[in-house]
């Protein structure tokens, strides 16, 4: 195993298509380790290089600690469970950036269906801006004002993270702090920059220079024929009608409409190392989308050069042996009172599974969940 310099803590160079680079678990996402991809042998574990524990729930763990206000109070900030201590899986990167450019200056071929398609640094800036978009918004008393969307929440609710072959995450944010919120993303500039449509926004890192172009740096690139960057984060805004909200990009048929009683009061969920707003019921919000989550696929657009790709489907189960997913279960007494808006403790356990089909747990995390 090589262990990236501290000089190169900001540019992972990568050294072959046999090289993988994933998260070093015993520090926070700005570091990455590589590691040669290996089959796994019967009856060990996928690394032996991160530690595999359970995170048992801990006494100080109620249902209240997860709901979300339009600030984060310094209890709720002492008293989550730190992601950044928890063990983490080998969440596999690109093996370079995706837009890099080649010689002949054109972009060099996305990865295939089902493989990662961000590298080191583009999943550092990812998350990066999720986190201070997520700070500025609580800062200002925006914190029950938004919440994870879509392929994020989805990433989250099954894999605590990153969808592994996805490339963007975004926000569902209340369109009646969007011109504030505007205002706010402005003041970012220059680290971060902000792009402007009528019925969504993006927030993106400064735009990496030519002459960097072979790096993996923690900054966006230029989407071809658009003004903007790549890696972003999106921010869709909706609306309230009394019973349900709706995404106001919402232009064609199907639309999809949520019910009040999924969607609030909002409730923290993991997503990486960071915890985020999130919808009441995740598996109801993503059900009346998706209808089942038990099938993965590709997306249908590659983010990243803003063009459509053939989308491919599988069973999830069909991935356990490449990527780690969330088990859902209970966590504590079954006598234990539901809160007023009939929330529980339960536990979801992120879960590796060799090709041989032996299962480990990677770590488990008690949270709010609906009493269903």
């Amino acid at each position: 195993m090589l262990t990236i310099s501290s000089t190169f803590l900001k540019a992972c160079m990568f050294r072959g298509l046999n090289d993988v680079v994933v998260f070093d678990s015993s520090q926070h996402v700005n570091t990455c380790r590589y590691f040669v991809t290996t089959k796994f042998p019967k009856r060990t574990l996928p690394s032996p290089n991160i530690t595999y524990i359970k995170i048992v729930r801990k006494h100080h763990l109620k249902v209240s600690l997860f709901k979300v206000g339009p600030i984060i109070r310094q209890t709720t900030k002492v008293l989550l469970p730190k992601l950044t201590k928890f063990a983490w899986p080998q969440n596999t990167f690109a093996a370079s950036p995706t837009g890099q450019l080649n010689g002949n200056k054109t972009t060099i071929p996305l990865p295939g269906p089902f493989e990662p398609v961000m590298s080191c640094g583009q999943r550092m800036l990812l998350g990066k801006l999720l986190r201070v978009a997520s700070e500025l918004m609580f800062d200002h008393g925006l914190g029950d004002r938004f919440m994870l969307n879509a392929e994020s929440l989805l990433g989250s609710f099954r894999h605590h993270d990153l969808v592994p072959w996805h490339d963007r995450a975004g926000y569902l944010v209340d369109v009646t702090v969007r011109t504030q919120l505007r205002r706010r993303l402005r003041q970012l500039r220059p680290d971060y920059l902000i792009y402007l449509t009528p019925t969504r926004d993006i927030l993106y890192g400064r735009i990496i220079d030519s002459n960097e172009d072979s790096l993996d740096l923690e900054l966006s690139r230029k989407v071809p024929s658009k003004e903007y960057g790549w890696p972003y984060i999106y921010f869709d805004y909706y609306e309230m009608n009394g019973t349900h909200i709706t995404n106001i990009k919402q232009a064609t048929s199907p639309k999809y409409a949520w019910p009040y009683h999924v969607i609030f009061p909002l409730y923290f969920r993991p997503f990486g190392e960071d915890w985020f707003p999130a919808p009441r019921n995740p598996r109801e919000f993503l059900r009346l989308k998706h209808e089942s989550i038990d099938i993965c696929e590709t997306q249908g657009v590659s983010h990243a050069i803003e063009r459509l790709v053939p989308i491919e489907m599988t069973r999830c189960q069909e991935l356990a042996s490449r990527y780690a997913f969330v088990r859902h279960g209970t966590c504590g007494s079954e006598n234990d009172a539901p809160s007023s808006d009939e929330m529980v403790l339960g536990e979801e356990s992120l879960i590796t599974t060799t090709p041989v089909g032996y299962s480990s747990v990677i770590h488990s995390i008690c949270l709010a969940v609906p009493n269903d």
